[in-house]
């Protein structure tokens, strides 16, 4: 709901159907805001404020050419976490781990907390499009 306000492009409009509660597929959609956006700076280690602000909003999926595809699973893994650690925080004790490899793409399971209870989801990461879908 909260990501959806911001995306919406008639703010004015009355007619919207913004509701308060939280379902699992409105979270889904909003974490894949997140995910698919790519944040507009890299190697901000020094500043940490600026690496937990909305210019490094989203996940990068730039990697070096010559890592293995394990490494940059693993590489995947911990940016997607970052990134719903610290833009989420409708998600609890987040759980973020590789699963399977087939055909140019990668799962990852997210498992979190939320306000409504657990909830679990699979993310596949696409090699060649290096674009990323949801699913519950």
């Amino acid at each position: 709901m909260f990501l959806k306000k911001l995306s919406d492009d008639n703010p004015k409009e009355l007619d919207d159907n913004f509701s308060a509660s939280l379902s699992k597929d409105d979270l889904a959609e909003e974490m894949l805001m997140v995910l698919t956006s790519r944040p507009q700076a890299y190697d901000l280690d020094e500043y940490k404020e600026v690496f937990r602000s909305v210019i490094c909003y989203g996940v990068s999926d730039t990697f070096p050419s010559d890592m293995a595809r394990s490494e940059r699973n693993a590489l995947l893994e911990s940016r997607i976490y970052e990134a719903l650690l610290y833009f989420e925080p409708r998600l609890k004790d987040i759980s973020v781990k590789a699963a399977n490899e087939l055909h140019g793409c990668s799962t990852f399971i997210i498992d979190a907390n939320t306000a409504c209870g657990k909830v679990r989801y699979y993310l596949e990461w696409d090699d060649l499009l290096s674009h990323f879908t949801l699913r519950s």
